[in-house]
């Protein structure tokens, strides 16, 4: 917990000397990184963790190409490595994080550490490259903001909604700062609801989100959450769901970091159980690690998916770097339950994603259709 405490104690707008205790290189670098992985001489290999897990199996010449040389790397190095298990934050997490551990990635929300007291850095690949050979990266400790939580969700609200509301109130707001959240609001949630709302804070520009009680900037009241959805390109172009227009869905993906938890599979299952997914929508599922996926088979929960049609893929992303499963074409529309909408996410870049909850993509895969307000175009 030492160097927690020296960087909790580190005075803002100063240097200050980063030194993880694993560094994690997983396959969602470019493939000149990949290359150049070949000319690095890691100073601690043993600080290293490998992980192929956002296209597993690979879908591309690309991605194998990547995961090849990661591959190769790790055997070069004797380095730790983890493949196939699903979302690589939870496979580090459970086999990996103590209290006090400092992770580095490339990952965009390694904030997801802190639910164990750990701290987690994005850090670019340059900086990767740095304190593969040094061991050790100075930055800039930024200034925080302070985010305390009241009140409690109310009973048909997920914490999906929260998070899409959260990051659309707080995108003008956040540049670069550490979010420490805090609040009996916080504390109301289940371990498992502020693991997937840390996470998702992440998808703001911060440099990471950590539980901490700390003088507050911003005040939200659980209570005054309603069921969102967020617009593409982004989690934080939220909007409440009784205003979005009324539109076509073609595809559904329960899957992801968040959205695909045994909670998750569990009430998409009772949503499904004794209904069909109508034959024009596509709705796929992909559970977050291969725990969760045996559990949802001991449960029963996966015969229910295949009784109603629904296609279930390996556990993990979908397909979130480089397109390959479960992918939609020019022109359609999909709900995703994960926190990434990016033009191409998923399929092509005539797409269109949209992020909710787990109930509203199952409620729109079986109607086909999302929204209730009638567009301009459609009262014309």
């Amino acid at each position: 917990m030492k160097q927690l405490d020296n960087f909790f104690n580190a005075d803002s707008n100063k240097p200050i000397t980063i030194k993880p205790d694993y560094i994690i290189l997983s396959d969602n670098i470019s493939l000149d990184f990949s290359k150049k992985l070949s000319e690095i001489t890691p100073k601690d290999p043993k600080k290293i963790i490998v992980v192929n897990s956002y296209d597993v199996p690979s879908g591309d010449f690309t991605s194998s190409e990547i995961q090849k040389r990661l591959i190769r790397f790790a055997k070069e190095w004797k380095t730790h490595f983890e493949q196939a298990d699903g979302v690589m934050y939870y496979t580090i997490l459970n086999k990996y994080a103590k209290q006090g551990t400092i992770f580095v990635s490339p990952g965009k929300h390694n904030s997801v550490f802190s639910v164990k007291d750990c701290l987690g850095f994005n850090f670019s690949e340059k900086q990767l490259e740095t304190v593969l050979e040094n061991d050790e990266l100075t930055i800039m400790k930024p200034n925080y903001i302070g985010i305390q939580l009241v009140g409690q969700l109310p009973s048909d609200v997920m914490v999906k909604d929260l998070e899409i509301r959260l990051n659309t109130e707080l995108k003008n707001k956040v540049n670069g700062e550490i979010i420490y959240i805090n609040g009996e609001g916080f504390n109301s949630l289940t371990s498992l609801q502020q693991r997937d709302l840390i996470q998702s804070l992440g998808s703001l520009p911060t440099l990471t989100v950590f539980k901490k009680d700390v003088p507050n900037d911003f005040t939200f009241d659980l209570s005054e959450t309603v069921r969102m959805v967020a617009l593409p390109e982004n989690i934080s172009n939220g909007i409440p769901l009784k205003e979005i227009d009324k539109q076509p869905i073609n595809s559904c993906l329960i899957g992801g970091a968040t959205g695909s938890s045994i909670e998750d599979l569990r009430l998409a299952a009772k949503m499904l159980k004794g209904k069909k997914v109508p034959i024009t929508m596509r709705l796929t599922v992909s559970p977050e690690t291969s725990k969760v996926y045996d559990q949802a088979m001991e449960e029963g929960l996966v015969s229910i998916f295949i009784d109603a049609n629904v296609q279930i893929i390996a556990p993990g992303y979908g397909s979130i770097s480089r397109p390959s499963k479960a992918v939609v074409g020019d022109g359609e529309t999909q709900i995703v339950t994960n926190y990434w909408n990016y033009m191409g996410y998923n399929g092509s870049k005539q797409s269109r994603t949209l992020i909710a909850s787990t109930q509203t993509a199952i409620e729109c895969a079986l109607k086909q259709e999302i929204g209730t307000k009638l567009s301009v175009v459609e009262e014309v």
